[in-house]
Formats: structure tokens, sequence, C-alpha cells
């Protein structure tokens, strides 16, 4: 691992633009459980790919890896970013709009464990605190929203009838989702007024 490492650094040291190294420098990274020098390295093939006008199709894996490393390291905007990218590539790629909401989905997830938190202790949360409450579910259902934009885009475009049923079926539980976020949102300017 290490003396693989060394030889790539060695070989990057005479020309940086070798972006097939840096991916090499990247699985063996991840490989070997270091995410974040992976993102580094992916990041960096990415980069001199670009730099390079290397072939599209060798732009778009590298892409590929970088949206994988990004869920990975749970680095959900980067994750994001780079799925937008590859959407704008492939308009109608089911897999990279079931990709972009399932990000969504764990923002999602994330924030409303926070904010399930916050609001289990309603009673005792001072003004301040219960409008950095309302912003979180508003970030929520900002997430819920996008999440279910995907989803619907998935279910337009899937061709198995069973799938798309299965998207479709996911977009309307954001949607309850949403609802009740919303209901959420309500019980906290309740508790604003009463200590107004």
């Amino acid at each position: 691992f290490n003396d693989a490492i060394i030889n790539a650094d060695k070989a990057l040291s005479l020309d940086k633009t070798l972006s097939d190294l840096f991916i090499l420098k990247g699985q063996i990274y991840q490989e070997n459980g270091e995410g974040e020098k992976a993102e580094e390295s992916y990041e960096e093939a990415y980069n001199a790919a670009k730099l390079n006008n290397e072939d599209p199709k060798k732009i778009k894996a590298f892409q590929a890896a970088l949206f994988d490393i990004y869920y990975m390291n749970e680095s959900y905007e980067k994750a994001i970013n780079i799925n937008e990218q590859l959407i704008e590539n492939d308009l109608e790629n089911v897999a990279l709009y079931s990709n972009a909401g399932a990000l969504y989905q764990n923002m999602l997830l994330n924030e409303e464990t926070y904010a399930s938190e916050m609001f289990a202790t309603l009673k005792s949360l001072n003004q301040e605190d219960l409008q950095l409450l309302i912003f979180i579910y508003e970030d929520c259902i900002s997430y819920a929203k996008e999440a279910r934009t995907k989803f619907i885009m998935c279910n337009q475009l899937e061709m198995d009838e069973d799938e798309a049923e299965n998207y479709l079926k996911e977009a309307k539980q954001l949607k309850q989702r949403i609802n009740d976020l919303n209901a959420q949102i309500k019980k906290v300017n309740k508790r604003i007024k009463e200590i107004e």
C-alpha cells in the first residue's frame, strides 16, 4: 500500500497532469478505508482530466468515482453538485435522478433527526432555539421537495412499470412528510406565541 502511494507520488512530482495516477491513488486510499484522502485524489484526477481536455467518457467516469466517494464520506452537497453535472450530460438517466433523490432523502433524514431531538424538548426551548427549529424544519421541507421532484422524474423516465410505481409511491410518501413537517412548524409557531 505505502509503496504504491510513494511510487505514484514520485511520478506525480514529475507530471501533475497524470489523471490516471490520481485515480489509482484514490482507489488505493479507498480500499484502505481512507475516505478523505481518496476524495482528495479523485478530485485531483477530475481536475487534471478537465485541464487536459481528456475524453468526455473518462471525465464522466471520474465524476462517477467522485460521486461515490462523496456519498460514502457523507459529503452530500458535493455529491449533489457532481450528480447535477452528470444529469446535465445525460438528461434521461433514471439512476442519476434516483441517486439525487436518495441524497436529498439522506440529508432530510439527518436534519429530521436533529429537529426531532429539539422538538422533544419544545417546552424548554427559548425563542431563539424555536426559531432555529423552524429553520431546520424549513430545510427539511426543501430537501423533501427536491427528493420528491427527483423521484417524480424517475417515475416519468422509468420503463419498468413496477419500478416506476415504486418511484411514484416514494414521491407520495415525501408529500406526506412535507405535510407533517408543515404541521410541526405550526406547533413551533404556536409555542413561540405562548412565550411572547
